[in-house]
Formats: structure tokens, C-alpha cells, sequence
């Protein structure tokens, strides 16, 4: 008996351990593959097109990466936007001294060698700007300077507070940071207190913006607000996120108030920016940038008021929208050509650690992966209606059924009143 219990729980053991089981791809509407180079191992990427950010959801939680053996291929998604990065160390404060008019503090930034660029002074006092000296070091007694007369400072007026305590160096190694705080002649009247000190890293990372074919009308001319107007009206060839419209219209010196609409299937129109066209006479690049909040759609258009001026030669309009980035890394024995599944509403997020384990800013060695032509899954099975779509007339049966028992039980009801108003 023992030695059965035991082998039970020896396969549940295998059990639990066992790879997870391949998700069924019935679901999926659609497919790209993607052709690997020779030596593809390592940290790869692609961007999504106009048709996959049409098919996928909008989260991008239903992309499925399998190689040629049918193994899941884990994926961090990114929306290559620019972003500011900071990471916070850990900085054990120690070393505090005056020297005349000025305040000195030392930090220990650990002993692993971790990048730092900038540091934050706190201060006691109000309405100052006190010169600063950052140094560096590893051993405590040699230091070389990180920066030098950089501006702390701290203003109050009417309830506002406008302060500058996070003071940037290039980025360093050092374990020692040091800070000299110089008093402010024009208010302190002895050596500042320096009251903490913190490091981090802070890092821009750029975006990447990724543009969209559009199909231009030819002018059609209209009033906005009441005012003469040039309408440019564009087919985007999908719904795609938008959030910039380049324009080129000449060098000639102008300044035009515009609009730029979205319009869905209704023909609804949706405002998404506003502002003025202006071009000088400095100016050498006939493109002109307007950015605004990402939005999704298919169809927009761009309104210049002309008023009395003659229409400007709009010869080209181009969207573009923050690109969508699918990483992931590839072992020596990943075989192609991958296959990208899309087109799920109802799959389930993945959650990949990958996600968690490739910071924001990674980058790529290598070129960068392309997508093949979109493929209607030959597996695909849609999502069966539900019960009450299938069989929309079991709905008027069963109101017709409970329609008739109601009228029956007030039949009955009827009849007791009347047997009852009988025997009174």
C-alpha cells in the first residue's frame, strides 16, 4: 500500500512539473511569418505594420511568437514612445562637516558598480540659489569633479513653491558622491544644512515613430467656424494609432489656424488638435510637425482657415504614430520561420517575464526582423454565438409560455374571488 501511495505521489510530482501544454490556435484569426537569418540566437525585434495593429487587439495581449517546432516564443511589447527613466539607489549618508560659508555631505552609493547621473540636495531655507560642487570618488580621499556650479534653489510666492533639488552630472561609477553646498549671499547668513542625499539614474529613452500610407483627397474647400477653409480629407487604410501629422507646404512665409479631425464610421467628427500653421521667412524645411494625443482611426482630415488669403500648396500630409515593438530573444536551437498569431478579442494576456527582465531602452544588435504577408489561420473556428443568438426564437417561446401561465394563474385567481364573494 505504502509503495503504491508513493509511486502516486511520484507521478503527481512529474505531473506538476511537466511543460505547460501548447494553447490551442482555433482561435487565432490570422498569422505572419517571419524569416530568421543565419546565427538568430540572441535578442531579436520587429515592428507591427498597418495590418497587424489592425488585426491584433488594441493591447497587443492576444500576439502569439511560435518558432518552426511549435514552441512558444516569450515577448515583451513596447510602444517606443520617449520616456523619461529614472531608477533610485540606495545612498547611506555619512561625513557631514562646515567649513565657513559652506556645507559639505558624502553619500555611499554601494559597492556594485551601478551608473548614476544625478543626485538630490535637500535643503533647509527658503527663497535661495546656492552654488553647488558634485565630485566623485572610490576610495573616500581622491576625488575628481562631476560638476561645478550647479544651481540649487528654492522660491515661494502666493502659495506656489518652484524648486530645483535633482541636479544632473554625466553618468558615473563612482561609490563616493560629495556634495559642497555654498550659502547664498544675498540670504543666508551662515552655511547651509544639507539634510539628505539621494542618487539615481535618469535616462531618455527615444521614441520611434512609424508612418502610415495615407490616401489624400484633393482640397475641398469648406467654412470652419464660419470662416473660408481648406479641407484635406485622408484614407488611412486601417484603424491605427495616430498621434502627429506631418505637412509640406512650401517656404512662403505664412500663419494659418487649423484643425485636425477624426471621423468614424458615422461620420462623426472627433477634434484631436488645434493651433496655427506658421511658416517665417528663417525657416530652411518646408515639413511642419503637429503632435497631439494618440488616438485610433481610419479616416482623418486636416482644416486650414485661409480667411482672405489665397489656399496654401499642400502637397503632402503624412500620419504617423509611436511605433509598436515585439522583442524577444532566440536560443541556438530556434527554428524558422516564426509564425506571429493575431487576431483573438477574447485571449488572454500572457504576461511573459520577459517583459519584466528587458528594461525600457533595450536595444538590438543586428538587423531588424520583418514581417511576412497576413494569412487567414486555415485553422480558424470563430467564437460560437451565444445560446440566445443561435436560437433567437426560443426567446418569443418562452415569453409566449410565460405570458400564458400568467394569464392562468389569474384566471384561477379570478375564480377563487368569485367562489369566495359566492359563499359571503
Amino acid at each position: 500500500m505504502k509503495l503504491i501511495l508513493f509511486a502516486g505521489l511520484a507521478a503527481a510530482a512529474l505531473w506538476g512539473q511537466s511543460s505547460r501544454p501548447a494553447e490551442p490556435l482555433t482561435r487565432w484569426r490570422y498569422f505572419r511569418e517571419i524569416a530568421l537569418p543565419q546565427n538568430a540566437a540572441g535578442l531579436r525585434e520587429l515592428l507591427l505594420d498597418r495590418e497587424a495593429l489592425e488585426g491584433a487587439r488594441e493591447d497587443l495581449a492576444d500576439l502569439r511568437l511560435y518558432d518552426a517546432a511549435r514552441r512558444e516564443i516569450p515577448y515583451a511589447a513596447r510602444v517606443l514612445r520617449d520616456v523619461n527613466i529614472q531608477e533610485a539607489q540606495d545612498c547611506r549618508e555619512f561625513n557631514r562637516s562646515v567649513d565657513g560659508m559652506t556645507a559639505s555631505m558624502t553619500c555611499d552609493a554601494g559597492e556594485a558598480e551601478r551608473e548614476h547621473n544625478e543626485i538630490e540636495v535637500a535643503s533647509t531655507g527658503i527663497n535661495f540659489r546656492r552654488m553647488v560642487e558634485i565630485q566623485g570618488g572610490n576610495d573616500g580621499t581622491q576625488w575628481t569633479t562631476l560638476a561645478s556650479q550647479a544651481a540649487l534653489f528654492r522660491f515661494s510666492s502666493n502659495g506656489q513653491t518652484v524648486e530645483q533639488a535633482w541636479l544632473p552630472y554625466p553618468v558615473s561609477r563612482f561609490r563616493y558622491v560629495r556634495v559642497m553646498v555654498h550659502a547664498d549671499p544675498q540670504t543666508d547668513r551662515a552655511a547651509p544644512e544639507i539634510t539628505g542625499l539621494r542618487v539615481r539614474r535618469a535616462v531618455r529613452v527615444r521614441g520611434e515613430a512609424f508612418p502610415y500610407p495615407a490616401t489624400m483627397e484633393t482640397r475641398e474647400a469648406d467654412k470652419v467656424n464660419g470662416r473660408a477653409a481648406s479641407i484635406w480629407r485622408m484614407e488611412l487604410g486601417g484603424e491605427v494609432p495616430v498621434d502627429r501629422l506631418t505637412v509640406t507646404a512650401g517656404l512662403a512665409p505664412f500663419a494659418r489656424p487649423f484643425e485636425v479631425r477624426f471621423r468614424d464610421e458615422a461620420g462623426v467628427a472627433e477634434r484631436v488638435a488645434s493651433g496655427e500653421l506658421r511658416m517665417t521667412p528663417e525657416r530652411r524645411e518646408p515639413e511642419i510637425r503637429i503632435d497631439f494625443a494618440e488616438h485610433r482611426g481610419r479616416r482623418l482630415e486636416l482644416a486650414i482657415i485661409d480667411d482672405r488669403n489665397e489656399p496654401l500648396d499642400v502637397t503632402k500630409v503624412v500620419a504617423s504614430g509611436a511605433a509598436r515593438q515585439v522583442l524577444f530573444e532566440l536560443g541556438a536551437d530556434a527554428r524558422g520561420p516564426l509564425r506571429m498569431y493575431y487576431g483573438n478579442p477574447l485571449a488572454a494576456a500572457p504576461h511573459y517575464d520577459v517583459a519584466a527582465r528587458l528594461p525600457a531602452g533595450t536595444t538590438v544588435k543586428g538587423p531588424r526582423l520583418a514581417l511576412g504577408g497576413q494569412t487567414t489561420n486555415p485553422d480558424f473556428e470563430p467564437e460560437p454565438m451565444p445560446f440566445s443568438e443561435r436560437t433567437p426564437w426560443l426567446v418569443y417561446v418562452i415569453l409566449t409560455i410565460g405570458c400564458a401561465a400568467l394569464a392562468g394563474i389569474l384566471v384561477n385567481l379570478a375564480r377563487a374571488a368569485r367562489r369566495l364573494e359566492t359563499a359571503v
